[in-house]
């Protein structure tokens, strides 16, 4: 009887130890700061930053710097939500610039690139908790860089005083991305948690977070 006791024992030992594994080797894939883009997400990265550069052209409120104000913020942080800061940052910067290319601002195309691309990193990297306060200070300190990034490339492309007068409308715009962002996120999240599973915030992500903290 102690025999077979002992075999049940290390047999259920040996399935927890698969699970562990299981769970360990979910988490390695993802990567403790999200997913990084491989050959197989080609179609996802694709396919959102399509989606990204529609939404960025659907609105276009014309700038005194010769910009635009539009929806990108909104994908550029359901993109970093949803998939973390390295695939997030390929969406949230191709999106926007290629609307620039294709909307007639091509003098814009590669400070969008640049800002926000890096914009989309930032809160990938310090967004890492699916918290109300965590995702609106993270958000808000990239969309603050947006801001300044914008504001310096205002001044480049068109000088000082244009550049001023288009920061309160920067500043509009990013919060208005943030609330859409994370009431988007939060509705995908809850309705279809594969899509998100690649990022920090993603259900399996929380699993992972809440099956560590018991051990």
């Amino acid at each position: 009887m102690a025999n077979n006791a002992n075999a049940v024992n290390d047999e259920q030992a040996g399935k927890d130890s698969e699970q562990a594994g299981k769970g360990s080797g979910a988490r390695g894939a993802r990567g403790a700061w999200g997913s990084k883009p491989t050959a197989s997400l080609i179609p996802l990265i694709a396919i959102m930053t399509a989606v990204t550069t529609v939404c960025t052209m659907l609105v276009k409120i014309p700038t005194l710097s010769r910009g635009y104000l539009n929806l990108s913020d909104t994908m550029i942080y359901f993109s970093s939500y949803a998939f973390g800061p390295w695939i997030g940052g390929i969406i949230g910067g191709l999106g926007p610039a290629l609307s620039d290319l294709i909307s007639g601002y091509p003098q814009w195309a590669i400070f969008t690139l640049l800002i926000d691309g890096i914009q989309a990193i930032i809160v990938g990297l310090s967004v890492r908790r699916f918290k109300p306060v965590t995702m609106i200070v993270g958000s808000v300190v990239a969309g603050v860089w947006k801001v300044l990034g914008y504001f310096l490339a205002g001044i480049v492309l068109s000088g000082l005083s244009a550049s001023l007068v288009d920061v309160p409308g920067n500043l509009a715009q990013a919060g208005v991305g943030i609330v859409i962002g994370i009431a988007l996120f939060s509705a995908v999240r809850k309705a279809y948690p594969p899509l998100v599973r690649l990022g920090n915030l993603g259900v399996n992500a929380a699993a992972d977070e809440a099956a560590d903290s018991t051990k």
